[in-house]
């Protein structure tokens, strides 16, 4: 039960960040361009490891170029995703070995348990990217340090 609930964690930290990004772009901040550049490969991922974890294709570009709607409904569709994976996977299951290709096209097998790991840090590190870039033009980033999670959420 505990591994499960750490997964459960882990995506509603990851969804929490997301929309904390997203509402800090919504509202403006500097560096437009390149924050949302990282921001959409970030939701590309999540939304290409949910494909993967399912035997399917990647399901979308690694870099896209959405519109501000279109990553707004691509945000609600990894959410949505992300929820049901934790909500439909038992404890067995998430170290079932996921066979995948990457973007290059070469073969790798790791669980799914794995899998999320990676998902979230590497949402967390695109974070920080943008938290820096944010910074140095001299706004204010969202905070979305997984402890920062667990006190708002509390």
């Amino acid at each position: 039960m505990q591994q499960i609930q750490m997964q459960t964690d882990l995506v509603e930290w990851m969804i929490w960040a997301d929309a904390r990004v997203l509402a800090a772009i919504t509202a403006g901040v500097p560096e437009p361009d390149e924050v949302e550049r990282l921001y959409r490969h970030i939701i590309s991922a999540e939304l290409n490891w949910l494909a993967r974890s399912a035997g399917q294709p990647l399901a979308v570009p690694i870099w896209p170029q959405w519109d501000r709607a279109e990553l707004t409904a691509r945000v609600a569709a990894s959410a949505a995703g992300y929820r049901t994976l934790v909500q439909t996977t038992n404890a067995n299951e998430w170290q079932q070995v996921i066979s995948y290709q990457n973007s290059a096209g070469e073969r790798f097998h790791n669980s799914l348990r794995d899998i999320l790991l990676h998902v979230t840090s590497h949402g967390a590190y695109h974070r920080g990217q943008i938290a820096r870039i944010i910074g140095r033009a001299g706004g204010t980033p969202p905070p979305t340090d997984y402890i920062v999670y667990l006190r708002t959420r509390d």
